[in-house]
């Protein structure tokens, strides 16, 4: 009999670590397994400065707070919305920027904001056959025309609340 356990460390870009073993030294391997995962763990976090932890930490913070006020502050403009929940969504956003400042030394970076507020994230894990299908079948092109079309009320919208010119 095999049996297969998987444990997650929990860390960003690092999978989950798996042990393979027989009935017979099952009691064995768990033990020594859950060393080699313990001393892996140790180093991992080893590895990691304090600053790279805090920053991690405040992205992750700070991701769902933008998206949440983002999309709150966009349903209110079209007459939807929570306006009530806007003062505690920012104040979410500021404090997950400051713990960022804090624990780098400086502002969080555009690419950053860019990534959490990004609506355009690619799916993963398609077979080459489902990515020959998608493209011969005119999805992929329907999707993207899709991405451009929101692109361009996203960009009409703010044009339009700050009396600017649409510009393409």
């Amino acid at each position: 009999m095999r049996i297969e356990i998987s444990i997650s460390l929990g860390l960003p870009k690092r999978g989950a670590k798996r042990f393979a073993v027989t009935n017979s030294s099952f009691p064995f391997v768990i033990q020594s397994g859950l060393r080699r995962l313990m001393d892996e763990f140790m180093r991992l976090v080893g590895e990691k400065s304090e600053a790279e932890v805090g920053r991690y930490r405040a992205l992750e913070q700070l991701a769902p707070a933008l998206q949440h006020l983002t999309a709150n502050m966009m349903r209110i403009t079209r007459g939807a919305g929570h306006p009530q929940r806007l003062a505690e969504e920012m104040a979410a956003c500021l404090g997950a920027m400051l713990a960022y400042e804090d624990a780098t030394g400086h502002g969080i970076l555009s690419e950053e904001i860019q990534a959490a507020l990004n609506p355009e994230k690619l799916e993963g894990g398609f077979t080459q056959e489902e990515m020959k299908f998608r493209y011969e079948s005119g999805s992929w092109d329907r999707e993207r025309a899709l991405v451009e079309i929101r692109r361009a009320s996203l960009a009409m919208t703010a044009a339009m609340l700050t009396n600017q010119r649409f510009q393409i």
